[in-house]
């Protein structure tokens, strides 16, 4: 509602409403974490609300929207802990000069964590 006031679609329970409504098997729910953090100070109570809608995550900064932060990692660690197995991309506004040291030490990370690949 802050982005796009006015937009029909502007919480997670409304998009699984519309998803149950529809009944479609094909279809899944985008679940985007900077968008869940300015819904609710904690966006794993919202993941585990519609999770089994899950098709797709979307991560980012959470204060900026810039390269994803800690508190991105660590969701993403625990939903893939507790199961996930879908896609994970990053979708945010790149500080100028970042490059992509975020994901090499995501990457790295992950090998010392016990060989998750990707």
């Amino acid at each position: 509602p802050g982005d796009m006031p006015g937009y029909f679609l502007n919480d997670f329970d409304q998009a699984a409403r519309i998803l149950a409504d529809l009944d479609r098997p094909g279809i899944g729910l985008q679940f985007d974490l900077w968008h869940a953090a300015r819904l609710e100070p904690d966006p794993l109570a919202i993941w585990h609300r519609v999770q089994p809608l899950v098709s797709h995550v979307q991560i980012a900064g959470l204060a900026s929207r810039a390269e994803p932060c800690a508190a991105a990692r660590v969701f993403c660690d625990r939903i893939t802990d507790a199961g996930y197995g879908g896609w994970i991309s990053a979708e945010y506004r790149p500080t100028p000069g970042a490059g992509f040291d975020w994901c090499a030490q995501w990457r790295a990370a992950d090998l010392a964590r016990g060989g998750r690949q990707g």
